[in-house]
């Protein structure tokens, strides 16, 4: 049986005296079988703008529910506790998601810091299938349309 992508994420915590030495980390797994959950994983920043950065984990197959290897990009928003995040389930954050099959959104991802100037974190993405590097700022409650940056990235194997 195929299992769905898992990524693992370390969880900065705050020091408690007398607590256990070794925290469990966070957890997420994927939306489905075949998603690829995890690929890309990268603290992003503040994307939301509640003062706690947030991770971005992608799925570049998708998730139920997308056209199929379009790809999402979740983008979870803090504070994190240790345990397991589930992407089959709603939770609390952004979802970016592929325009077309075989564009595999979240192939690889990383912060951008907030090009825009509005005080939230934007990202930076690759199309896998016209090897494209893209900005994807942040916009109201969601994220604008995703400008070109450059053309050419398709010859690496991952960006970020």
């Amino acid at each position: 049986m195929f299992r769905p992508g898992i990524a693992i994420v370390a969880v900065a915590l705050t020091f408690t005296p007398n607590a256990s030495a070794a925290q469990p980390p966070l957890r997420i797994d994927g939306a489905g079988p075949g998603a690829h959950a995890g690929t890309a994983a990268a603290g992003v920043g503040d994307v939301n703008g509640d003062g706690r950065p947030d991770i971005a984990v992608s799925s570049p197959l998708g998730a139920s529910g997308f056209p199929s290897c379009a790809g999402t990009v979740h983008v979870l928003t803090g504070p994190f506790a240790p345990g397991v995040a589930d992407l089959a389930q709603p939770l609390a954050g952004l979802t970016i998601t592929g325009a077309r099959c075989r564009e595999y959104a979240g192939d690889s991802v990383a912060p951008a810091g907030d090009v825009n100037g509005d005080g939230l974190g934007d990202l930076v993405g690759r199309d896998k299938s016209d090897g494209n590097l893209y900005l994807i700022p942040r916009q109201g409650d969601g994220f604008a349309p995703r400008r070109l940056i450059a053309p050419g990235f398709d010859r690496y194997d991952m960006v970020g």
